[in-house]
């Protein structure tokens, strides 16, 4: 989930948080070079009149104050698209080569924030070019009636393809279960930043992600998976006080020889700065998390509807603007959840 800037503003903008993903969404056009600065000084996560200095930096970074050289670089490297698609690259963020490097420079971590730190995930997406490493190597699952016990090493790789379309890769990676250890199957991920509103005292934010988890792609014999796959809705609401609500709905497929289902899912979180750099959250789940984390599981030895439901708490702290430790625990309530989830991770942004 993505952090907030601040504890004690009710309710940011989502659209000066993320003007490139709105951009991208609207077609808006630039705005003055005041309102540059701003949003600079908004991406290092503080306020534009208390950094002088970022201010300085953005400025920097226009296309207006590059030497020759580097704008004939910058031009050579920019190609604009041609005017019949110019709506189709909008949709698809496309955005000059300085913002691009405006971004990397003065990246953080918590814009958009770790999709691993809680159940749900966030409907925003990372800017073109910019990556995130998440990996948690405490992750630790109890028994359940259809799944058994597990440690996991799980990690996720995020990739901006374009301002709204991000490209993931996800496994649970190396992990133990009673009598086997090995790697885990990977999972193909896309998400989608679809659209987002600035409203008084209940802004939104609307994406969609789909992943399709392979059988054997990396995986240890003992680890090979049947196929899975699961499309949600995601999204995200800045409410007053500081809270930040996430949702995802969707449905995911589970199989094996014997049995296929099709479980309706929901997944859910409500979090709160407690300081610039610590947010908790409470969080919960239906049938399943947003990503296939929940090992183990053989539907053939559940009922038609084999009803999961999960609720914890956990808690977020962002180092600096390019590291954040995330952690959970996670209670199961009924027999078909595992009876704990212990999680604790980094996420690195480049």
């Amino acid at each position: 989930m993505r952090r907030q800037p601040a504890p004690s503003r009710l309710a940011f903008p989502l659209a000066l948080l993320l003007l490139p993903a709105v951009e991208g969404c609207t077609g808006a056009s630039a705005h003055a070079q005041a309102g540059d600065d701003t949003v600079a000084a908004t991406f290092a996560g503080a306020k534009p009149d208390t950094h002088p200095q970022m201010a300085t930096q953005a400025t920097a970074a226009k296309p207006d104050h590059l030497s020759p050289q580097q704008a004939a670089e910058a031009a050579a490297t920019d190609q604009r698209p041609v005017q019949p698609l110019r709506r189709l690259f909008k949709f698809l963020g496309r955005k000059p080569i300085e913002e691009v490097y405006l971004w990397r420079s003065l990246a953080d971590i918590s814009l958009p924030g770790p999709d691993l730190a809680n159940f749900p995930n966030s409907s925003y997406t990372l800017p073109r070019g910019g990556v995130y490493l998440e990996s948690s190597p405490v992750g630790f699952y109890g028994s359940s009636t259809i799944s058994a016990s597990q440690w996991s090493w799980e990690y996720l790789l995020r990739y901006g393809l374009t301002d709204n379309i991000e490209f993931r890769l996800f496994s649970n990676g190396l992990g133990a279960m009673p009598g086997a250890t090995g790697f885990s199957p990977l999972a193909f991920d896309a998400k989608a930043h679809l659209w987002a509103a600035d409203w008084d005292w209940f802004n939104v934010s609307v994406g969609a992600e789909t992943y399709i988890q392979t059988t054997s792609w990396l995986a240890s014999p003992a680890f090979y998976s049947p196929l899975q796959y699961a499309l949600n809705i995601l999204v995200d609401h800045e409410l007053p006080w500081g809270v930040s609500f996430e949702w995802n709905l969707g449905f995911v497929r589970q199989t094996n020889p014997t049995r296929t289902l099709y479980l309706p899912t929901f997944q859910w979180a409500f979090q709160r700065n407690i300081t610039d750099a610590i947010a908790l959250f409470v969080q919960g789940y239906h049938n399943a998390d947003a990503l296939p984390r929940v090992p183990g599981a053989k539907p053939s030895l559940a009922p038609s509807y084999p009803l999961m439901e999960a609720l914890g708490l956990g808690g977020q702290w962002s180092l600096n603007q390019q590291i954040a430790f995330y952690g959970s625990y996670n209670w199961g309530l009924t027999r078909f959840t595992p009876a704990y989830n212990a999680n604790v991770g980094m996420a690195v942004s480049f």
